[in-house]
């Protein structure tokens, strides 16, 4: 781990490096980024045991236990953890913003685009656990 000091307005800030993607963090997100190039899920769920490797996205498997949903779509009431989340509208409309630039094929939301292009591609990023088959999608695999 590499240290640099910065002085920032008369302080002097530590700032952490990743050593393997060389990125700036604060060394509490430093520690939380170095989990993603590890296997290591070091947050678990104390109520189905199922874990994560960001604080985060353990506070976001919460939120149906703890029904803490602090952002609201304006038309249909569901709550969501995540503001993200609010390009749920999307399903109240038929607005399909995201469009492929091969086929001129509309979608709602990119991670329908981004499987459908690999049509386009050929490429298969899912492997199989089982054989040695390969999928465009997740759920296919």
């Amino acid at each position: 781990m590499i240290v640099i000091l910065f002085l920032l307005k008369r302080s002097l800030i530590k700032v952490f490096v990743c050593p393997l993607f060389h990125k700036r963090f604060k060394k509490k997100y430093l520690l939380a980024h170095c989990h993603l190039h590890t296997k290591d899920k070091p947050y678990g769920c104390n109520i189905c045991c199922k874990c994560y490797k960001d604080k985060q996205y353990l506070e976001a498997h919460f939120q149906p236990y703890t029904g803490y949903s602090p952002h609201i779509c304006d038309i249909c009431n569901k709550g969501f953890m995540w503001k993200q989340s609010l390009s749920h509208y999307l399903v109240h409309t038929s607005e399909k913003p995201v469009m492929c630039d091969k086929c001129n094929k509309s979608y709602k939301e990119n991670r329908y685009h981004v499987i459908h292009y690999n049509l386009h591609t050929g490429e298969k990023p899912f492997a199989s656990t089982i054989c040695s088959s390969a999928f465009r999608s997740k759920k296919d695999s």
